[in-house]
Formats: structure tokens, sequence, C-alpha cells
């Protein structure tokens, strides 16, 4: 197989992955409660008795907190697998051009950014859970897990991806 193909196959392995897990979440979010409830705050308010008005409210305010809160969770984690497939795009473009090992070194340095870019992504989700944690205290998940997951992506990225890159660029070089 060609090494142009081989992109593609793992770009397209890459999405299939990532359309699995949009699914799957979106499949426990509707089937269980346990799931659902990491995102929807269940507690009524200290603020002593309530209408049924107030209290219907209050339900559907935290339904609408809770599914921005899933939304959220789900698209941080497709811009994580975007990231991934932006890296993966990178490193092989860089590999497959004709140019010096000296010049490739530079391009690698210079796409950087593409490793680190899982992070950045995790510190958003975490601002933005703090964000909407203001209005319900259901998104707790968003923000313990978003910024592990960006470590996780960016680790991934530079073991898989970097560091075999870097390596066969220097037996190139000493050759």
């Amino acid at each position: 197989m060609k090494k142009g193909n081989i992109r593609f196959v793992v770009s397209g392995i890459i999405a299939i992955v990532c359309i699995v897990f949009v699914l799957a979440m979106f499949y426990c979010f509707n089937h269980y409660d346990a799931f659902r409830s990491q995102f929807i705050a269940g507690s009524a308010p200290a603020i002593g008795e309530l209408t049924q008005q107030a209290r219907q409210q209050l339900a559907e305010r935290n339904e609408l907190v809770g599914q921005i809160s899933f939304f959220i969770f789900i698209g941080l984690f497709v811009l994580q697998f975007a990231a991934l497939l932006a890296a993966q795009w990178i490193i092989g473009r860089i590999k497959v051009s004709a140019d010096s090992v000296d010049l490739k070194f530079k391009q690698l340095k210079n796409a950087d950014i593409f490793f680190d870019l899982p992070l950045y992504i995790g510190l958003f989700g975490t601002v933005s859970s703090f964000v909407v944690m203001t209005f319900s205290p259901g998104s707790l998940l968003i923000a313990y897990s978003s910024t592990l997951v960006g470590i996780v992506f960016s680790i991934i990225l530079r073991l898989t991806l970097l560091y075999p890159m870097r390596s066969r660029l220097l037996v190139q070089d000493h050759k």
C-alpha cells in the first residue's frame, strides 16, 4: 500500500472511531440515567419550599443546561479527534515531501503547535465547563475530564507520530 493511501486509511479509521464514540455517547445519554446524571443536576436548591411551577421551571432549566453540557462534552471530543487528524496529516505531508532532512526537522519544529493543540482544547473545555457550572453543577464531568483527555491525546500524538518521525530523520541524517 502506498504511503499516501495509508494516510487516508488512518484518517478514515480516526473518523470512524470519532463517529462511533459520538453515537455511543448519545446512546448512553438517552438510555442510561447514571450517565445522564453526570450532565444534569438533580438537586433542588436550598431556598425553601417551591411551587409546582417553580419546580417545573427549575427542572426545565436543569435539563437545558445538562444538554448544553453534554454537547460541549461531545464537541470537545470531536475537536480532539480533529486535532489528531490534523497532526496526522501534517506529519504525513512532511514525511512524503522530497525536502532535505534539515528542512524536515525545521518543518516538524514549526508544526509543534499541532501536538499541543489537544492540551489547548482540553483547557478550553475546562473553562467552558466552569462557565456552564455557574448555571448548574451538572457539568463536573467536563471539568474533570477535558484537560485529562487533552494531555492523553497530546502524549499519543507525540509518541505515535512525532517521536517515530524524528527518529527516522535522525537515522537518515547520519547515513
